[in-house]
């Protein structure tokens, strides 16, 4: 029996290994499974099983064979399809990721977001800049400018086109004098003012600042 078998392993390995899907279970045991079996019977079963062997081995990286693994006992990419039928490869806990997105101004809310109950602005309703000493603008909003048209006054432009707005004031760096800026009302519908005031009264010298302009 041993050598049956080995003369038939022999005879299949040496005619080499085809690539080829993976093979269908056709492998009997009739002649092979009891003790009383007769070897001479069980050639075709051998033989059947060891083309299936080497089906098997062929079926390796081979078209709806199997995919072998790398060095790492990784999965080499080249086995991956660049897109997965019935499958997202960019999903958390079954929702695909693009239906993650940003969320970062009013209209991207479907229910504007709220704090016990009352609205809270968003990047949409918040504007912020930053005004060097002499007048010139550090950093505006987009389409914003500044102008300093006198000492202790500078005018910041922005065409929000309504006056329903508040701003706050911040100095920073150190002023030439010593100064409080203050964003003084009425606010305009295309432009608002700053003020350094200090001891001699509006206008008593020139400071940087920061503002934020909040939309009501």
């Amino acid at each position: 029996m041993r050598n049956i078998i080995f003369g038939i392993v022999f005879a299949v390995f040496s005619t080499g290994v085809m690539a080829g899907p993976w093979p269908a279970d056709s492998i009997t045991t009739i002649h092979v499974d009891s003790a009383t079996d007769d070897p001479s019977q069980a050639r075709a079963e051998i033989y059947n099983t060891m083309l299936r062997v080497k089906d098997i081995i062929g079926a390796r990286g081979s078209a709806s064979g199997i995919a072998g693994l790398d060095g790492s006992a990784l999965l080499p990419l080249a086995n991956i399809p660049a897109t997965l039928v019935g499958k997202s490869a960019d999903t958390l806990d079954g929702i695909d990721s693009s239906a993650f997105a940003r969320r970062d101004v009013a209209s991207d809310f479907t229910v504007a977001p709220t704090i016990n109950g009352q609205g809270i602005r968003t990047n949409a309703n918040i504007f912020h800049g930053r005004v060097a000493e002499a007048g010139n603008a550090i950093r505006l909003p987009a389409g914003w400018s500044v102008s300093r048209p006198s000492t202790g006054r500078y005018d910041i432009t922005h065409n929000l086109g309504h006056q329903n707005y508040t701003v706050n004031v911040t100095l920073f760096g150190t002023p030439s004098a010593f100064v409080v800026p203050m964003a003084i009302p009425p606010n305009s519908n295309n432009f608002f003012s700053v003020w350094m005031l200090g001891s001699s009264g509006i206008g008593a010298g020139n400071g940087s600042f920061y503002f934020s302009v909040y939309l009501d």
